[in-house]
């Protein structure tokens, strides 16, 4: 039996009409267990992504739709709200396709929306078994997912290549020159202390290094290389307990358009809601979550894929309150209880590399990733060359944070730059 959620989201009786033709069973149906039980799911939608959402969300049905094990196919709207955002509100979606959603740029050649028939290329997975690279497909849309690892046909409109369809794998073999996102993905680092640009040695406050420039000047030159993301530690917050670096956070998304991680002092919600009001996109846990997972749980639940889990690790255990103390629970732990909540995302720092430049801890990093496959893992600390980097993306590894390594000029912006236009 198929499940088609009704969320009062449009085209579903041209889903109807579809899987009447075909002689499948199905059923329309806003019942969480019905849904549940299912053997297949369709998420259909045809209107503005922020309203659809919405409607999701007062229903609870997005948590529903997070915790799915069989096959869920999204269409139209459906598809933008199972990505991480989309610019068409802006709402942030439900996070289950790493790939944000975007508007397209109107132009001569471009017209909005993207209306008639177009040829879809790079076909991958069983979705399109049967059809050639080529095949034209009939579109109407104004928005559209960037290309990202869970991309498996893209189309062209205008200057813009866009994902035509995603899937999401458990594992994706790179592709080299296929599509950026199947590359690692590099995230520039920026750790501060009274408003400066820091850097720490194994997380040592009194061996820290002073950089010259303001902190949005230097995202903003990160920015210019085109990366996705910039990774901000609030270093006197995570030792206060509380945000102290808000004014930066503000400055620096007044700077630049890319996302934003922030982790450092986020201990009550008040916190969380006020870096979120500051301009992070991203919000990185780590005390909370080792000593207060209740409290960490309610997060998930609320924000969902907006929030990362931070695993600071040393010695085998996990590190707290700016890594000044330790609690005896291990990572794989840590993982496990919050991974059947939605989570997705998880920055790993071992702290005796941090700031060494002595490479990373692949090991750690090759075992986390083979025991999580569906969780997304961040390389944290020891970075210290792009062959580090290439190493790393031979392993499968989605992301990897470049901190000091980008300020001792060990890794170049122009490095950066050169590997997003090779991907």
């Amino acid at each position: 039996m198929i499940a088609i959620i009704d969320y009062e989201a449009g085209n579903i009786c041209s889903v109807q009409n579809a899987l009447e033709r075909l002689g499948a069973q199905y059923e329309l149906t806003a019942d969480p267990e019905k849904i549940r039980r299912a053997d297949k799911v369709i998420l259909p939608g045809v209107g503005n992504a922020a309203h659809a959402m919405a409607s999701l969300r007062v229903s609870g049905l997005d948590s529903v739709i997070r915790t799915l094990r069989q096959p869920v196919l999204g269409i139209c709207v459906g598809l933008q709200l199972m990505c991480r955002s989309s610019e068409e509100g802006p709402v942030e979606c439900m996070g289950l396709l790493d790939a944000r959603v975007r508007k397209f740029p109107e132009g001569a050649d471009a017209k909005v929306p993207h209306m008639g028939w177009n040829n879809i290329g790079n076909l991958e997975g069983k979705l399109f078994k049967g059809l050639e690279g080529g095949s034209y497909v009939y579109f109407v849309h104004s928005y559209y997912p960037e290309l990202c690892p869970d991309t498996i046909a893209t189309c062209r409109h205008g200057d813009t290549l866009f994902s035509a369809a995603l899937e999401k794998r458990q594992r994706r073999r790179r592709h080299p020159g296929k599509f950026p996102g199947a590359m690692i993905q590099i995230i520039p680092a920026i750790d501060l202390i009274e408003g400066r640009c820091v850097r720490l040695t194994q997380g040592d406050y009194g061996q820290k290094k002073v950089y010259d420039g303001e902190p949005a000047d230097l995202a903003r030159q990160y920015a210019d290389t085109g990366v996705q993301r910039i990774h901000l530690v609030d270093l006197d917050g995570a030792k206060a307990g509380e945000p102290r670096n808000l004014k930066v956070l503000e400055a620096i998304s007044a700077a630049v358009s890319c996302e934003l991680e922030w982790g450092g002092g986020i201990a009550h919600s008040e916190a969380l809601q006020a870096v979120f009001d500051a301009g992070a996109t991203h919000a990185i846990a780590g005390s909370v979550a080792a000593l207060r997972p209740e409290v960490f749980e309610s997060w998930l639940s609320r924000y969902g894929a907006r929030m990362v889990l931070g695993a600071d690790v040393r010695g085998g255990q996990i590190a707290v309150k700016g890594w000044l103390e330790q609690v005896p629970v291990g990572i794989d732990a840590l993982v496990e209880r919050f991974l059947p909540l939605g989570l997705k995302e998880c920055i790993v720092t071992d702290i005796s590399r941090d700031g060494m430049l002595q490479g990373p801890s692949s090991a750690l990093y090759r075992r986390l990733q083979s025991a999580f496959p569906q969780l997304s893992f961040t390389v944290s600390g020891g970075i210290s060359s792009m062959e580090d980097i290439r190493q790393l993306d031979e392993m499968g590894l989605g992301k990897v944070i470049v901190g000091k390594a980008l300020y001792e000029q060990r890794i170049t912006l122009k490095d950066i730059a050169l590997w997003l236009q090779n991907a």
